[in-house]
């Protein structure tokens, strides 16, 4: 029978790392979700024009609309690829993308 759980002690310094790594895992893919939750009260219409994305400009801090909706494009493609238990390809590429087109 396989292993259903594993055991370890999160209070060395290993222990503390896996747990830590796998907590930021979790907290990434809902803090996605809650904020794309946020981000669509912003969008006034179903998002397919930037010039709905001026309450989301003002509120994230984004120059402009097309930032706003580039940036909520990107944040649902990532979200789509995190969010699933279908295969997806190109995950890694997909989170670097979005945290570079971030910075």
């Amino acid at each position: 029978m396989p292993t259903t759980h594993i055991t370890f002690n999160p209070a060395t310094s290993g222990g503390s790392r896996i747990r830590q790594l796998l907590s930021n895992i979790e907290n990434g893919q809902s803090l996605i979700l809650q904020e794309l939750a946020t981000f669509n009260t912003l969008i006034d219409g179903d998002g397919s024009s930037a010039a709905m994305f001026t309450a989301a400009a003002s509120y994230y801090g984004f120059s402009d609309n097309a930032n706003a909706k580039a940036s909520w494009d990107e944040l649902n493609s990532l979200s789509g690829k995190l969010n699933t238990d279908a295969s997806v390809t190109s995950v890694m590429s997909a989170i670097k993308q979005a945290a570079n087109k971030h910075r």
